[in-house]
């Protein structure tokens, strides 16, 4: 019993409930200190004497535990013959291939290595990592979270034409209110049209499309009135319309370079790339991109007990889940991830 005392728990009638570690590494190691005298432990419980009296015998009449090479016997913990092999309780060694101490008497009671408090740690991970200037090519649509390593500018105005900001009439101004003969039909996507607005005319307008030379504002198709149909097969054709409301000047059209002026500089060396920047840089043309070069994170998992998550487990194993943790994580924060493996303890 004197075995089994940092392990046993308590006693619940006849049963014996033993505290083992949360980890299966651990419940494996400590499990096996104890498993070989649990019999004993189970007799002295169920008060079965006749195997109770068989093993005192049997310890009396056995010579004491030899040092094996798992298990070595040193001048400060003597085998005694308190503690003896049985024929019905067998002392085996552990044949683990671990390099780690499963002998309690070798074990350290306090870990070897000083704490240190995570700023410590942090500013030790910084030093030993030494910064990097080196530069790779990208595309763009692959940039999220890197570091830019080039200024960008933008080559051309954006919009590069006027463009109509809503649905309705390119007009000229100096028209006023009034009706109008429907000219024509444009929409985003069309060519340009390339003949000038004339004086008492309009030109059916689409969001984005170009607006035409000569017109000077967009008037909104609900601030006018169809007042004739223009004769075609179908009867869906203008042909003239009434501006109601009094057009001004630039009215609902985006000027060439209102949003970005060519050569502005959009982007700066160093700016960490967001996914709003990448929309800008869509709209720029711009699909290659220089940006400065990772650096990789190696993980190895350790572990006797661990296996990948597609392999089947045998008994006392479990899957690697810290690594694939980590990995993604890393990612996450634009980190290249090297998987290093899995090694013994």
């Amino acid at each position: 019993m004197a075995m089994l005392s940092r392990a046993v728990c308590g006693f619940r009638s006849k049963t014996l409930i033993i505290n083992l570690p949360g980890s299966a590494k651990g419940a494996i190691e400590c499990f096996g200190f104890i498993k070989s005298s649990i019999p004993h432990a189970v007799a002295l419980l169920t008060d079965n004497r006749k195997l109770v009296a068989d093993v005192h015998k049997s310890i009396q009449a056995t010579p004491s535990i030899q040092a094996t090479p798992s298990i070595q016997a040193t001048p400060s913990i003597q085998a005694t013959p308190s503690i003896q092999a049985t024929p019905s309780i067998q002392a085996t060694p552990c044949r683990s291939r671990s390099k780690v101490k499963l002998n309690a008497a070798d074990r350290n009671r306090k870990s070897p290595y000083p704490m240190l408090e995570v700023d410590t740690a942090f500013s030790i991970v910084l030093q030993e990592c030494t910064p990097t200037l080196e530069k790779e090519l990208i595309h763009f649509n692959k940039a999220l979270n890197r570091i830019l390593a080039e200024d960008i500018f933008a080559e051309e105005p954006v919009p590069p034409f006027r463009a109509s900001i809503k649905d309705g009439y390119a007009v000229r101004v100096s028209d006023g209110i009034g009706e109008r003969i429907v000219r024509k039909v444009t929409a985003a996507g069309d060519k340009p049209c390339e003949e000038t607005l004339k004086a008492g005319e309009v030109i059916r307008i689409s969001t984005g499309a170009p607006v035409p030379p000569g017109a000077d504002a967009v008037v909104q198709v609900e601030d006018t009135v169809l007042t004739k149909i223009r004769k075609t097969p179908d009867g869906t054709e203008e042909k003239i319309i009434r501006i109601n409301v009094a057009p001004r000047e630039g009215q609902d059209i985006r000027a060439v370079g209102s949003d970005m002026a060519a050569r502005t500089l959009v982007l700066s060396t160093f700016d960490r790339i967001s996914s709003a920047h990448i929309g800008v840089l869509a709209m720029l043309g711009k699909t290659e991109i220089k940006v400065f070069r990772r650096k990789s994170v190696g993980i190895l998992s350790t572990g006797n007990e661990i296996k990948q998550p597609g392999e089947p487990l045998a008994p006392g194993q479990i899957r690697d889940s810290n690594k694939f943790t980590l990995m993604n994580l890393l990612k996450r924060y634009s980190y290249a991830s090297n998987d290093c493996g899995t090694t013994e303890d």
